[in-house]
């Protein structure tokens, strides 16, 4: 799965270590996306291992439409840990 790099912009204050969060989110519970959310997740954790100054923190997973986050739990979850500063770099497979 190709990865695009987008520098994260961290403030100074941070530690070396940067808190990931890996977020995968597919639309439905049928069998290509449930592999396709392994894929992800597979993929992510992998590309996150790979990073120097990264640990991964959690991964964050809904099944369910994109169109709302009122029924995306994972995503809502993560936004808290970000806010509470658990999470300072959120990992996705595209936007």
């Amino acid at each position: 799965m190709p990865v695009k790099e987008l520098p994260p912009k961290l403030p100074e204050h941070l530690s070396e270590i940067r808190h990931a969060g890996i977020y995968c989110r597919v639309s439905s519970a049928k069998e290509p996306q449930i592999r396709s959310l392994e894929n992800q997740i597979s993929g992510l954790t992998q590309y996150v291992a790979s990073r120097p100054y990264t640990e991964l923190v959690d991964t964050y997973i809904d099944v369910a439409s994109g169109r709302s986050i009122k029924n995306r739990p994972g995503f809502q979850r993560l936004l808290r840990d970000c806010e509470s500063h658990v999470v300072d770099l959120v990992v996705i497979k595209s936007i």
